[in-house]
């Protein structure tokens, strides 16, 4: 399947997360991170899901979903034990137009979650279209292995160094070649 990249901006969106169990607790850390508003559709949470509710940005629906969760919503990940309630989700989300992704079956949503890590403001995010979970996994660990702490702080700095230079008006191909010093630096 040929996928398109992206990164999305959830904050202030409204995303729905149906399901309460230990994999919509890892979906809804990373949709707090983003920043985004969730609408947690589940009769049952598990601690960890609960212990992130409280804490954020969560309106809890404690039933089971109905197509009416839908409305306001930007996107969707079903993510039930069930995986034919994760399908009917995912007909209805398809069908009002909101992105969807199955956490049970991915190939059969609009978007996958790739295998991602972040060093301060990079994020690395490794997808195999489905392929393979487990190959994503493992390139994942490697890249996680291979570019260590010291990026966080080092994106920090240039991206303090970046904003200096481009305020100072110079031209944007002389800023460029600054820029790419300086990341093939020591630095």
């Amino acid at each position: 399947m040929d996928l398109y990249p992206a990164f999305l901006d959830l904050g202030g969106r409204l995303v729905l997360l149906a399901g309460g169990g230990e994999v919509a607790a890892r979906k809804l850390r990373t949709l707090l991170a983003a920043g985004a508003g969730v609408r947690l559709v589940s009769p049952e949470l598990s601690p960890a899901v609960r212990d992130l509710a409280e804490g954020g940005e969560v309106e809890h629906i404690p039933r089971i979903f109905r197509p009416a969760d839908l409305e306001g919503v930007s996107l969707c990940i079903a993510a039930t034990s069930d995986p034919e309630a994760n399908r009917e989700i995912a007909r209805e989300a398809k069908a009002r137009g909101v992105f969807v992704n199955l956490a049970s079956s991915p190939e059969e949503g609009d978007f996958q979650v790739p295998a991602a890590f972040r060093r301060g403001s990079l994020t690395v995010a490794v997808s195999t279209g489905g392929a393979s979970p487990a190959v994503a996994r493992k390139v994942r660990l490697i890249l996680e292995k291979a570019l260590g702490p010291e990026w966080g702080p080092g994106l920090r700095i240039l991206a303090a160094v970046r904003r200096r230079i481009t305020a100072g008006g110079g031209p944007a191909r002389e800023n460029r070649e600054i820029f790419y010093r300086l990341v093939d630096s020591p630095l």
